[in-house]
């Protein structure tokens, strides 16, 4: 997947969705199939708003957290701590079977999405 504005709000649109119908569907096994869904939108969200992110602003670095650091000095994100918790939480998916992390994880994707929705609305001005 490119590292596009046009693949960044896909991925958010497709978060979207599976948040959507995470609120929508009924019952516990498929609201955990539901969650399951959004943090594996999640995790391709949040990496490609970071890489979409370096690359408008052209940087050269390679690491998330250093790019989220220089986003913020460069007043494109409000909130570098919580663009290094979503980090911290991606990082975490692969845990994702414990039911624990998972939820924990599910709570962050809820307040990472409208964030990468701000963030893809500054990305679309520069």
């Amino acid at each position: 997947m490119a590292a596009t504005l046009t693949e960044f709000e896909k991925a958010l649109n497709a978060l979207g969705e599976a948040l959507n119908y995470h609120q929508e569907v009924k019952g516990d096994s498929p609201k955990k199939i539901a969650r399951d869904a959004c943090i594996q939108r999640f995790e391709f969200c949040i990496e490609i708003a970071w890489k979409t992110a370096a690359k408008i602003i052209g940087t050269n670095s390679t690491a998330p957290n250093l790019v989220i650091r220089e986003l913020a000095r460069n007043d494109i994100l409000e909130n570098p701590e919580a663009w290094l918790h979503y980090i911290k939480a991606r990082n975490m998916t692969s845990h994702t079977y414990d039911e624990k992390i998972a939820k924990i994880v599910f709570e962050t994707v809820l307040s990472f999405y409208p964030e990468a929705q701000k963030l893809l609305a500054i990305l679309k001005t520069k």
